[in-house]
Parts: C-alpha cells; sequence; structure tokens
C-alpha cells in the first residue's frame, strides 16, 4: 500500500497520472494549478493502483501546496446543502439580471 498510486480522471477527460497519497491529500510531482481543476470537479474518478475505484459527482479543490517533493492538493466531495444553496443563490442571480436589477454589495 505504501507504493499505491492513484489516477484521477477529471470531467474533461484530463488524467493525473501517478498521484501518490499523503494523509489526506494527494502528491503530484508534475505541476498542478487551480486552473487544472477549473470547471472540471462536476465528474471525477479515482482509481487505485490496487485496484479502488470511486466516482464522484460534484467535487471542490481545497487547496494547492508546493513543497519540495512536489504539489500536495486536496478535494472533497460537495454536500448536498451546498449543492442546494449554489443552486438557490444561482437562480437569484438569474432573476436579477432578467430582471435588470443591480445586486452588488455596497
Amino acid at each position: 500500500m505504501e507504493n499505491e498510486t492513484f489516477t484521477i480522471t477529471l470531467s474533461d477527460g484530463t488524467q493525473l497520472k501517478d498521484i501518490k497519497m499523503s494523509g489526506s491529500e494527494y502528491v503530484s510531482s508534475k505541476k498542478i494549478t487551480e486552473s487544472t481543476f477549473e470547471g472540471k470537479l462536476n465528474g471525477v474518478t479515482i482509481e487505485s493502483s490496487e485496484g479502488m475505484k470511486e466516482e464522484h459527482s460534484n467535487m471542490e479543490l481545497v487547496t494547492i501546496l508546493k513543497y519540495e517533493d512536489g504539489y500536495y492538493f486536496a478535494l472533497r466531495d460537495l454536500s448536498q446543502d451546498e449543492l442546494k444553496r449554489m443552486k438557490i443563490e444561482s437562480d437569484i442571480e438569474y432573476i436579477a439580471m432578467m430582471s435588470d436589477i443591480d445586486m452588488e454589495e455596497e
């Protein structure tokens, strides 16, 4: 298990290969940035070299940290409450836009 690696496939087909784990964070020897994940976390598959496979429908990038031995990053699943709140906020913004209401905070 110490040599276990992961392949993370993002929703656009991008594959992050030879990913290792350190605690709850993934570690990539190749450069990882926020743009790597932007708009690509609504369908994520994580497969391990040990045969484990997980499918995630809505994830969020928590952090990316650069250390000498690689790029550490963490992903998490969004809860149903968070998804519901995001939908409501989006609906309100759409209605405001269609009604020509300025919702910017002062």
